[in-house]
């Protein structure tokens, strides 16, 4: 079993972060953002599951990812659109989070890549919505989003490879 939304949110942000640390150009970071983001729409609309805070949590990544390929596309990745985006796609990773670990009594493998995907969130409202003309602090951000998406990644192969937190 992985953990399909982790991992298709997670290779949004190595990518998003790979753009903003500053390693790649906008047009191959657009496209490698927008896949996943229509695959976590296209399994949203089709997979026919009762909604749930997943479900919620896949749709959020899915505007995101469509939104900063767009983003990365027109070379407008760092406005402020981002930035009230990634706010709202941290106070939904928040409730998310929240609502796992109250299911499940603590902090669990998938409650564990939600909470990080918040704190990456937060700190890319912060660079792109109060501070979009710091280079630097954009550059760290970048690379805290991709670190961060790494760690998703690997958190959405965890209980196929038996990691036990």
């Amino acid at each position: 079993m992985i953990y399909l939304n982790l991992l298709l949110i997670g290779i949004i942000l190595v990518m998003y972060g790979w753009y903003w640390g500053g390693l790649t150009e906008n047009r191959g970071t657009a496209v490698s953002a927008m896949i996943p983001g229509a695959i976590l729409a296209l399994w949203v609309g089709f997979s026919g599951a009762e909604a749930s805070v997943l479900t919620g949590l896949a749709a959020t990544g899915a505007v995101f990812g469509l939104m900063v390929g767009t983003g990365t596309w027109w070379n407008t990745a760092a406005d402020r659109a981002t930035g009230l985006f990634s706010l709202l796609f941290a106070l939904v990773g928040t409730l998310v989070t929240a609502a796992l670990v109250d299911a499940e009594n603590g902090l669990t493998t998938l409650s564990l890549g939600t909470l990080l995907l918040t704190v990456a969130m937060a700190f890319v409202f912060i660079s792109a919505g109060l501070t979009p003309k710091q280079k630097g602090f954009r550059a760290f951000v970048g690379w805290l989003v991709l670190i961060v998406g790494a760690v998703l990644v690997f958190l959405a192969f965890a209980p196929a490879l038996d990691v036990v937190l």
